[in-house]
């Protein structure tokens, strides 16, 4: 065999060895950094479940609770708990938090929160057509909610739980 042909060979052969290490490189790192942005995700959804179980937050679902039974119909602590919503769906559309864990995490709050101030939304809504004008996630399974369910006004029962 000639040594042109053995070394063009050997040559051919590194070439392919140095390709395949650098896919596999590319794939090991998407997959790394995949993880990376999950491993963020669940980080993100512990922070925010912190925010809501700890003060202030569980201080305003308390005091929305005690107005609201007292007849007040917009209690000042109610707009904290829906921007904290509003927020969590802002996360959600760009991707720094996962819906399902959401969902898992939030929703009983989510279809309560939404259900006592509906039509608060509806009339802000009418009043500034920009106020919460893009659809959060939490919004839109609120919507399903309202499409599997007749009345979502909750009733004393359900605020004295909340």
């Amino acid at each position: 065999m000639d040594i042109k042909l053995l070394t063009e060979a050997v040559s051919a052969v590194a070439t392919v060895i140095i390709a395949g290490t650098g896919v596999w490189a590319l794939i090991y790192a998407s997959k790394q950094l995949n993880q990376s942005r999950e491993t963020e995700k669940v980080k993100h959804l512990v922070e925010f479940t912190r925010e809501f179980d700890s003060e202030p937050m569980s201080k305003w679902r308390k005091t929305v609770a005690e107005e609201r039974l007292k007849g007040v119909n917009y209690p000042e602590e109610g707009q904290r708990l829906l921007d904290f919503f509003e927020t969590i769906g802002l996360l959600v559309r760009r991707g720094y938090l996962d819906e399902n864990d959401v969902w898992s995490t939030f929703s009983y709050w989510m279809f309560n929160i939404y259900a006592d101030f509906r039509e608060d939304i509806e009339q802000m809504r009418r009043d500034d057509e920009s106020y919460y004008h893009v659809p959060s996630p939490s919004e839109v399974l609120l919507t399903c909610c309202t499409a599997w369910c007749v009345d979502l006004s909750p009733g004393l029962h359900a605020i004295h739980r909340f």
